[in-house]
């Protein structure tokens, strides 16, 4: 019996039935299992078994070969494009392209030195909190700052890198390498960072506040 897809399926005596494709290039061949009849379906793939029985009897059966090979065939056109999605990144990674240099083996003769220039800087969402106790000296009728708590805060950074190198894939992923390490880094220090500054406000405002008394505030 044969298909317009070069293809035909033969019951042979003893159980055995052949399907021979030209389209595959292969044969496959199914072997009865005398205990129930069923047939098990067997290639260099994985094993597949196939809910059709026998009968006893010695004639032969109908088997709907049509619906059975484009199973065969559907799993064979999923299996060539993972295969040809792989290959195609092998020869990415072996001799590069447009956006990418050959990473196997990566080779960079030198880099740098480096020129860039800041083109602006945004600031979107910076929050500073401050906590200030204010008292004065009563024996020397100078202001005197008790306490000074500033705590920072920045939500979220966003850095844009271009020219770095000659490649858009590339300087994505050093602006999201950077962008990401750079977060990491404020939120481990903001709170090193806040205090140092506190101290540093504290003792500079005490400074100033030493020649001031609360009468010449008032005014």
């Amino acid at each position: 019996m044969r298909w317009k897809t070069s293809s035909w399926i033969s019951l042979e005596n003893g159980g055995k039935i052949t399907i021979k494709s030209r389209a595959l290039h292969s044969t496959y061949t199914f072997y009865e299992d005398r205990e129930n009849y069923s047939l098990v379906f067997r290639n260099h793939l994985d094993p597949y078994s196939l809910k059709v029985s026998l009968s006893d009897n010695e004639d032969q059966q109908l088997v709907d070969g049509q619906a059975l090979l484009e199973g065969i065939l559907g799993r064979n056109a999923i299996a060539d494009t993972i295969k040809n999605a792989l290959e195609n990144l092998r020869d990415v990674v072996i001799n590069g392209n447009e956006s990418l240099p050959p990473l196997d083996p990566l080779v960079i003769d030198a880099m740098g030195p480096f020129e860039f220039d800041i083109t602006g800087v945004f600031i979107n969402r910076f929050e500073v909190g401050v906590d200030v106790r204010l008292g004065t000296n009563l024996l020397a009728g100078h202001l005197l700052l008790r306490e000074l708590d500033i705590r920072l805060d920045i939500a979220d950074t966003f850095i844009q890198i271009d020219g770095m190198t000659g490649s858009s894939i590339i300087n994505t992923f050093i602006n999201s390498f950077v962008q990401s390490l750079t977060q990491e880094i404020i939120q481990n220090h903001l709170e090193d960072i806040s205090q140092m500054i506190s101290e540093e406000v504290f003792d500079t405002i005490n400074e100033i506040l030493k020649d001031y008394t609360l009468n010449d505030i008032m005014g």
